[in-house]
């Protein structure tokens, strides 16, 4: 049968592991590579040339950030195995709990950050069988090998980057696994969504431009792990979109920052933001160092707010979106004020998770911009 070929032209960020190869290197496939039905031809953002089925119906999602990527695109039902990483920690994730059924399928292999750039767990690869395994943050040519090992198509995803950058690594991949999935319709709209969102926020944080602003700061990052106040992000995605006055965000800092808690003592913010995902931290670190917090102005005066966990497996871009709209609500509320934040919140998952998640993720974290009282 005729292949038919299909290009991707994309030189995504992969992270640090990954390298681009120029489009007139065309990695092979080995000889013993053989189909028992009509394939297609992609190039993955890798650069690698890699052979598909023309029906796709089961899939497997390896590394961070790719079983949302699947869920995005509507393809949930197509997922017949999931990493050990996803079901240890269900409840911290609006794509997982809009798709409970996920949590009934095999582990395929660890996940997290234990699980980067290894293989997964090659007996249940075979005994699954999947037609199609995507895998972010791995290198090109471990990706080959698992491919070879297994005989079943391994794409890449884009992988990497930073928080402030996420946007484009989600643009990578969503249109990446679109053209595998035939679900590039469905990728347009995602992008489409969060720009359309994503200008709403900016243009409502513009209309205060040129007024005092309060100075800002957001600690508990999760970074490869849970942090405390001092893990914080130089261009963190919500004070980038409301315009906010950080003093995290200078020209020559990218990226994830762990910041001396001293300096922000010193910087002394009017108002902190901490992400969930290290509260327990916060209240060990609180209970220990008492009077260091009480030395902040921002704890002293009651403002101090909490955010729904942003980087879980790579960065949630509805997490993102619904965080700005919390951060645009306290420092403009007169720009925000006809923002209800849970329908808002809705709104948002609904269309890229296919549910409305937001009772349950205030079960999880808490009300989405309360204010923090450590002492309760």
């Amino acid at each position: 049968m005729a292949n038919r070929e299909i290009n991707i032209l994309t030189r995504a960020s992969l992270g640090k592991t990954l390298f681009f190869i120029p489009s007139c290197f065309i990695l092979l496939l080995p000889a013993n590579y053989i189909w028992s039905q009509e394939h297609s031809k992609i190039v993955d953002a890798g650069q690698r040339e890699v052979h598909i089925p023309e029906q796709i119906r089961t899939v497997v999602g390896l590394g961070p950030g790719t079983l949302r990527t699947l869920v995005y695109l509507g393809v949930a039902e197509k997922v017949i195995g999931v990493e050990w990483m996803e079901k240890r920690s269900q409840s911290a994730r609006p794509y997982w709990l809009a798709c409970p059924q996920l949590g009934s399928l095999p582990v395929v292999g660890p996940g997290g950050p234990a699980g980067i750039n290894k293989d997964p767990d090659l007996e249940v690869m075979l005994r699954l069988k999947p037609d199609v395994i995507f895998v972010s943050y791995m290198e090109i040519e471990n990706a080959d090998k698992l491919q070879a090992r297994l005989n079943i198509p391994v794409v890449l995803l884009s992988g990497g980057g930073t928080l402030g950058d996420f946007l484009t690594s989600l643009g990578s991949a969503l249109f990446v696994a679109g053209k595998v999935l035939r679900t590039e319709k469905r990728a347009k709209e995602i992008m489409d969504f969060i720009e359309m969102t994503k200008t709403d926020i900016i243009q409502r944080s513009s209309r205060v431009n040129g007024y005092p602003k309060p100075s800002t700061y957001v600690g508990c990052i999760g970074f490869k792990g849970l942090h405390g106040i001092e893990s914080s992000e130089a261009n963190y995605p919500p004070f980038v979109w409301t315009h906010a006055r950080t003093y995290t965000h200078q020209p020559n800092e990218i990226g994830h920052l762990t910041v001396d808690k001293e300096l922000i003592l010193k910087w002394d913010p009017d108002i902190i933001f901490i992400d969930a995902s290290g509260l327990r931290v916060l209240r060990d670190d609180y209970a220990k160092k008492t009077d260091y917090y009480k030395g902040l102005r921002a704890f002293q005066n009651s403002d101090v707010y909490v955010l729904f966990p942003l980087n879980t497996f790579a960065v949630n871009a509805g997490n993102a979106l619904v965080n700005a709209y919390a951060v645009g609500k306290i420092l403009y509320p007169l720009s925000f004020n006809d923002i209800d934040l849970p329908a808002k919140a809705d709104e948002i998952y609904k269309f890229l998770v296919g549910k409305p998640v937001y009772k349950e993720m205030e079960r999880c974290w808490g009300t989405l911009g309360r204010c923090l009282h450590l002492e309760e």
